[in-house]
């Protein structure tokens, strides 16, 4: 079976640093792809830097550009497809990196997919 989770995430502040923790479901074995969103809506070139790291910390971050195009209604990602295993109840925590190009505050929802 396979489901979607988000964690949420709001930047007040140009060229904050928010750092974020979300408990997984437990019955979740692997996460096969990441996506970022927004809820901006003006015209920018890259809006922040989002990091997440599985597993309570342990595993290496993945790291991603969130950005707008000009056409878009709101800033998004390509999805990143990955292969992470995920240990029992885990966590996944990160950061999210405002790079000053946006109205403040926003909201950046980070997507898993997730494979039970």
């Amino acid at each position: 079976m396979v489901s979607l989770h988000f964690t949420n995430v709001t930047v007040s502040n140009p060229g904050q640093i928010v750092r974020y923790k979300d408990k997984l479901p437990a019955k979740a074995v692997l996460c096969g792809g990441i996506t970022f969103s927004a809820d901006f809506h003006n015209a920018t070139k890259a809006l922040a830097i989002v990091a997440v790291s599985f597993n309570g910390g342990k595993d290496q971050a993945i790291t991603g550009v969130l950005q707008q195009p000009s056409a878009a209604p709101q800033a998004k990602t390509m999805p990143l497809l990955i292969v992470q295993p995920l240990d029992a109840n885990t966590t996944v925590q990160g950061y999210v990196k405002d790079l000053g190009n946006a109205a403040y505050p926003y909201n950046v929802k980070i997507y898993y997919t997730l494979n039970y």
